[in-house]
């Protein structure tokens, strides 16, 4: 948007000086041919994003049916599940992924990505993802506090923890060991899946996943498997390196809604930036006419 605005400023102030145009009157063609178009163009958007949304809600909505009591909207295209399964509360974000390289690809829906938090009285941290060497190098880069096991190799699963000893146990757990292997290579859902145990709750991510393949039994599939792992997670002896949830794991579950005011500022930029350019063109087209 910011591009397109730039380049209709330049548009005009080359017009002005190849036509010799009064800037006054450059500066009243301009604004009644910016603002339809711009106006115009910001409406259509909104009204096919509108209607994206509605249908993504409606099959989401049938995904989650009877396992969330809480359905709302979240950052603009998203959605939030909450509730309690099976004595346990959880929450649910589902993001859509958009693609801004649209001129390779020609589209621009890209897939969702979905988090699935679930409660535990565990303090620990502990990772699985698919088991990969350009992934573990960097996992120990970003984690260098953490331990790489390789039990679960064999079996398409790299796991990294911070409690060695714990870490160890739990791989060693074979109805943990299971589960860790269904949710991040058997699972139902797709996409690119990553396991974690935070301090007191579990994390699933699951990112581009198709939402009109996803049904209401893969969502409660996977979401018995998050609740068998929490139970089983919670039968292992307590921890040695206790840990705690930091603000920005806070923000990504519970307090997700101060986001929106970084959203309302992205968009306050996105519609504030090509007004200023305006508004500056303008003020150039007078201050060449006073001169």
């Amino acid at each position: 948007m910011v591009v397109f605005a730039t380049a209709v400023c330049l548009l005009f102030f080359a017009m002005t000086r190849m036509l010799s145009l009064s800037p006054v009157t450059t500066a009243i063609s301009f604004l009644a041919l910016f603002f339809p178009v711009f106006i115009g163009g910001m409406v259509w958007a909104f009204r096919m994003r509108a209607k994206s949304r509605e249908a993504r809600r409606a099959v989401s909505a049938h995904a989650f049916a009877g396992l969330a009591q809480t359905q709302e909207p979240y950052m603009g295209g998203g959605q939030r599940f909450a509730g309690s399964y099976e004595g346990r509360n959880f929450d649910a974000y589902l993001t859509q992924i958009r693609d801004s390289n649209q001129v390779v690809t020609g589209g621009v829906y890209d897939g969702e990505n979905l988090d699935i938090f679930v409660d535990t009285t565990v303090m620990v941290r502990l990772g699985a993802g698919l088991a990969d060497r350009t992934v573990d190098a960097v996992n120990k880069r970003l984690q260098p506090g953490t331990f790489l096991l390789d039990e679960l190799k064999e079996r398409g699963v790299g796991v990294r923890g911070t409690d060695k000893e714990w870490s160890e146990r739990a791989v060693k757990n074979h109805a943990i060991a299971d589960e860790f292997v269904y949710l991040v290579t058997e699972n139902p859902l797709g996409g690119i899946r990553s396991l974690t145990i935070l301090p007191g709750q579990i994390k699933l991510t699951m990112r581009r996943i198709k939402l009109s393949s996803v049904t209401h039994e893969q969502i409660q599939d996977v979401m018995a498997s998050l609740m068998r792992l929490a139970q089983a997670i919670e039968t292992l002896p307590p921890p040695t390196v206790v840990e705690k949830m930091t603000a920005v794991e806070k923000l990504l579950r519970g307090d997700r809604k101060k986001l929106k005011k970084l959203a309302y500022l992205i968009l306050a930029v996105v519609l504030g930036v090509p007004s200023l350019l305006l508004i500056a063109f303008c003020c150039l087209l007078f201050y060449l006419d006073a001169g």
